[in-house]
């Protein structure tokens, strides 16, 4: 002879139902989205340490590369003060964009080219037979 076996009841006589964890919309993506959190990241990471490594390499050394080639005291003092404004106050015009046109990551990668253009074009005017020229290191300085 079978056994059956009643269905299980709780103790308020309703039948049991059996406990399944609820999954987070985030467990729930599918498994090719897992490691975004990690790209994005690292991305973003990797971005701002190369930018500030570049900020600081060149804000160290500008004043006297100015004077080298050929501009006073008062206007290599000038310049780099406007350029340290200018870097300080133009994440403001990237989050600007970043929030209402572009996105961040287009933005940060779109500043991101910009800025190692210009770094190139600073290294090139530093170049030491380059420099000799002023004719064509202050064009190729002031872009």
């Amino acid at each position: 002879m079978g056994v059956t076996s009643a269905p299980l009841k709780s103790p308020m006589g309703s039948p049991a139902v059996p406990y399944e964890p609820v999954q987070t919309m985030w467990e729930a993506r599918p498994r090719k989205y897992k490691s975004v959190l990690f790209q994005v990241c690292s991305f973003i990471l990797m971005m701002e340490l190369a930018e500030r490594l570049s900020y600081y390499g060149i804000n160290q050394g500008l004043k006297n590369f100015m004077q080298k080639i050929g501009w006073s005291l008062v206007s290599a003092s000038a310049l780099k003060s406007t350029w340290t404004s200018i870097c300080y106050l133009t994440p403001l015009f990237g989050a600007y964009l970043a929030d209402e046109r572009w996105g961040r990551f287009r933005t940060i990668l779109t500043f991101g080219i910009w800025y190692c253009i210009g770094d190139f074009l600073v290294a090139i005017a530093a170049y030491p037979t380059v420099m000799t020229n002023s004719a064509v290191v202050n064009p190729i300085f002031i872009i």
